[in-house]
């Protein structure tokens, strides 16, 4: 692997947690109106 090729996976690998927690509460936040509305 070159450094580049380090720095991508090092990237990728710090940015998946942040982007699963994002969607998860966009998700959430998306049904709270749903639930309200039932």
């Amino acid at each position: 692997m070159t450094t580049v090729d380090a720095m991508l996976v090092g990237a990728i690998l710090a940015w998946v947690p942040s982007l699963v927690v994002f969607l998860y509460i966009v998700r959430d936040l998306r049904n709270m109106p749903r639930e309200d509305l039932d």
